[in-house]
């Protein structure tokens, strides 16, 4: 089993470009905060999951907000993928009547693809 820091280590350039995908989402869609920074890499604490199945540890960061409830989470796996989402909780500036609840981001193979957690605002009067 690899010590906690030095997977850390190992996984830290593709955690960024990770949090860096999530941070551009953010930014195209005007939602990024300056109260919040969205998806920092070295915020997050971090911590070794043992998968029960295959019996190899994954490893799980969580971000918190400025008043300490969480507010994302990255995971990697040990085949190298990985999943990534942060909560916005705003409303989506092109989709009026729709909020943003989360970023979402994916790694498979290298590559990273993001997409959005989309609710029904309930102020918006279109639920029924």
């Amino acid at each position: 089993m690899e010590p906690l820091e030095k997977t850390i280590e190992r996984l830290t350039p593709e955690g960024e470009r990770i949090c860096q995908a999530l941070r551009d989402k953010a930014s195209r869609l005007g939602v990024a905060s300056s109260k919040q920074v969205v998806a920092d890499w070295s915020r997050a604490r971090f911590s070794l999951s043992r998968d029960p199945y295959s019996g190899l540890d994954s490893l799980i960061g969580v971000w918190k907000n400025n008043s300490g409830m969480d507010c994302g989470k990255i995971i990697f796996h040990n085949d190298q993928s990985g999943y990534a989402e942060f909560d916005i909780l705003k409303p989506h500036s092109q989709y009026p009547g729709m909020i943003i609840l989360a970023i979402e981001a994916w790694l498979s193979a290298g590559e990273i693809k993001t997409d959005l957690q989309l609710l029904p605002d309930p102020a918006s009067g279109e639920i029924s």
